[in-house]
């Protein structure tokens, strides 16, 4: 897993698409107590498919696949799309 990390601004919009693989991304600040799920279906993202980023600064984008794939060795092949508005 290869971490994609981005510096916006507050209350900018983040999408993340992800096709094939069985696979979520999960986002990651410092000043957020846990990871944020921004997978299509997440609660915390809206019904357009945007993350309302709440802090400015660094953020780290992370691809995880489950652990039972992961303990074996599997590394699924998936197509990702990020923006930010």
């Amino acid at each position: 897993m290869i971490p994609i990390h981005f510096t916006p601004k507050k209350n900018q919009r983040l999408s993340v698409k992800i096709a094939g693989g069985n696979v979520d991304p999960y986002l990651f600040h410092k000043n957020l107590s846990d990871s944020v799920d921004v997978g299509e279906y997440a609660p915390e993202v809206d019904d357009q498919g945007y993350y309302t980023l709440p802090y400015s600064g660094k953020y780290e984008l992370r691809i995880l696949q489950p652990r039972s794939q992961a303990s074996r060795g599997k590394t699924p092949a998936y197509w990702l799309e990020v923006s930010i508005l």
